[in-house]
């Protein structure tokens, strides 16, 4: 198994751990600090941004239901 397997691993169990314990919060009546979905997230997509990494980002908080507007330098 090479560094990025295990890296790939560890990724996946964090993310995995991250939604049980959201879960057991939600169930016991907690809330996490960040629950109020009308927050608009601001990503940099203009020069020097990967186009790729913005898609996934912008795709990642999406799924998550936030709303994504992309920003420009110029913005």
């Amino acid at each position: 198994m090479n560094l990025k397997h295990v890296l790939l691993i560890l990724v996946l169990v964090s993310f995995v751990l991250g939604c049980i314990s959201q879960e057991t919060e939600e169930s016991l009546g907690q809330s996490s600090p960040i629950s109020d979905k009308s927050i608009i997230i601001a990503l940099y997509s203009d020069r020097g941004a990967d186009e790729g990494c913005v898609q996934a980002t912008k795709n990642m908080f999406e799924w998550m239901g936030y709303t994504v507007q992309l920003v420009k330098a110029d913005y």
